[in-house]
């Protein structure tokens, strides 16, 4: 899967998704999805299943929530949140909040990157956090970082 074109991957993985019953209409496109997980999954089943984040909220676990959010990071959370809501939608320009977030509350990557995931997509496990937002778009993502 990972030598197949994306766009090839995309199509081939639409029927996944639907068969999930996501609402790829009104979500991220199968294309936006086959670019965010290609290198996690073997199969489409398993992207499709992964998948699910991208188009229902996740349950966000209160234990693995405090477990990456303790009050020392919640300001470089919250500011990142802020900063998002006035940011251009690109790649680029959310990696440098990221990273700006980093330096700005002298924190290291895991400290920030972590409770944003987990806020995110309800784990700790997920792609990085620049192409989670874009995939997700501003609306979702704004949504899932409310604390």
């Amino acid at each position: 899967m990972k030598r197949l074109p994306v766009d090839e991957l995309a199509k081939r993985l639409h029927p996944f998704l639907v068969e999930q019953g996501y609402d790829v209409a009104s979500g991220p496109s199968a294309l936006a999805v086959a670019e965010l997980l290609r290198e996690r999954a073997p199969t489409l089943k398993k992207i499709a299943e992964m998948a699910r984040y991208c188009y229902v909220a996740p349950t966000v676990d209160a234990a693995l929530l405090a477990q990456h959010l303790p009050d020392g990071n919640r300001p470089a959370v919250a500011w990142v949140a802020e900063q998002l809501t006035m940011a251009e939608w690109s790649k680029p320009a959310l990696a440098a909040i990221l990273k700006e977030a980093q330096a700005k509350f002298s924190l290291k990557t895991p400290q920030v990157m972590m409770p944003l995931r987990v806020l995110l997509t309800g784990s700790a496990q997920a792609p990085g956090v620049d192409a989670l937002l874009v995939t997700l778009g501003r609306e979702v993502s704004l949504a899932r970082l409310k604390m």
